[in-house]
């Protein structure tokens, strides 16, 4: 944390002994930046902010539905792209609103967000959620 700014990032190097079995990015990295606000006289706080995600390109393995299972291939590389969302939580007392903007930049024109070969990444979505805590 740096005052009211909250910073979160996670970068990881990954190698695997035999690629040929298994398949890795060789860079995976996360990033989170949230900014915490106290407003009317602290009853209340609102946290805007921003997650990304990134992965370094490379042959994912494949998924086969008939089987229920993921197989190598060698066809298809995915990665090497930043997947964000962007949300608003709002915490009064023991309530709690989030709204989150999934996948903002899916409106940029490039349509080739995958996590497996041929199953695309969700497209944009608005999602929202109330959480009420309550003690007896």
């Amino acid at each position: 944390r740096i005052k009211k700014f909250g910073i979160n990032y996670e970068v990881v190097y990954q190698a695997a002994s035999n690629s040929d079995i298994v398949r890795l990015p060789a860079i995976t990295a996360r990033a989170g930046i949230k900014f915490t606000l106290p407003i009317f006289k602290n009853a209340a706080v609102i946290q805007p902010g921003i997650d990304l995600f990134f992965h370094t390109k490379y042959y994912a393995d494949a998924y086969l539905p008939s089987i229920k299972n993921f197989y190598i291939q060698n066809e298809k590389e995915i990665g090497n792209y930043v997947y964000g969302d962007v949300f608003l939580n709002l915490l009064l007392k023991r309530f709690r609103i989030f709204l989150k903007f999934h996948h903002v930049n899916s409106f940029l024109g490039n349509y080739t967000y995958y996590t497996v070969p041929h199953y695309p990444m969700q497209d944009f979505a608005v999602k929202f959620g109330l959480s009420w805590t309550f003690y007896d």
